[in-house]
């Protein structure tokens, strides 16, 4: 929060800023005092007080807060000494969280040639609209994009079209960037769906990734990179494996927003008989 402030005294005084992020009627919180020093004769000027809201603040309703320039120690109560306090109301905006989820079918390939289909699902498990977003996909090795494959289908209470994005291809590296302004609403989901082919049998298994590598910045618990896995090699966040699209409504445990699908070759098996 930033807020224009004037010490026309002789000594530095402090400024303090006070938000009831659970709305139980009090500053005694944590996470709900900032301080700073404002110098002995500062002009009028802007000085911010950065907050970090905690889990637990209560959303999209009217929360108390109160700043106060004084010489005084802070204090939200009692005497604040030479200066003024100001009450106001404030909003935290509701959170988005974008979940992604990726399957493969078939699950198992027989030849080099075959196709796998994969499908990947990012769902926004939270209230507030998710704006632009990106998707990176690795490949596994001994595979290939089919070029001109993917489409997107959209869904959710009241979701629209965000676009039907073509992936930039770099190597085995989809990108696909949802600049829609919107992005998806709060329970709304988009599926992105493609083709690679199976170059080498013999690099099965085949583990492809995806990974939700950027965002709008405040994902209720994600932090956006696009260093997805590769093949054997995990990403660096937090990873827990889904195997169902229903999935990206219910995951826990992870930063939610990278999977994996695996693809295994079929083993052959014989049966020789002699028969004289």
């Amino acid at each position: 929060m930033t807020l224009s402030v004037t010490n026309a005294t002789d000594s530095a005084v402090n400024l303090c800023g006070y938000v009831d992020f659970n709305a139980d009627g009090d500053f005694a919180d944590a996470a709900e005092t900032q301080t700073s020093s404002v110098a002995a004769g500062t002009q009028t000027s802007d000085t911010t007080l950065t907050f970090t809201v905690p889990s637990g603040a209560v959303t999209t309703t009217d929360l108390g807060a109160r700043f106060r320039l004084g010489s005084a120690v802070c204090s939200p109560t009692g005497d604040g000494g030479t200066g003024e306090v100001e009450d106001y109301l404030v909003r935290v905006a509701a959170p988005y969280d974008l979940g992604l989820v990726k399957v493969a079918q078939p699950q198992t390939v027989l030849a080099t040639g075959d196709d796998i289909t994969f499908t990947v699902r990012v769902t926004n498990q939270g209230s507030a609209s998710s704006g632009p977003f990106t998707v990176t996909d690795t490949l596994p090795t001994g595979t290939s994009f089919v070029g001109a494959s993917a489409i997107s289908i959209v869904g959710g209470p009241g979701q629209t079209a965000i676009g039907n994005p073509t992936p930039v291809v770099a190597g085995r590296t989809l990108t696909f960037s949802f600049t829609h302004p919107t992005g998806l609403l709060g329970g709304g989901y988009v599926d992105v769906t493609f083709t690679a082919n199976v170059d080498d049998i013999a690099a099965a298994p085949f583990r492809n990734w995806a990974e939700i590598s950027v965002d709008n910045g405040s994902d209720l618990d994600s932090t956006p990179d696009a260093a997805a896995g590769s093949d054997g090699t995990l990403p660096t966040d937090g990873y827990v494996a889904m195997t169902s699209l229903a999935d990206a409504n219910t995951m826990v445990g992870d930063e939610d927003d990278n999977d994996d699908a695996l693809v295994t070759a079929y083993a052959a098996t014989y049966d020789l008989a002699l028969r004289e």
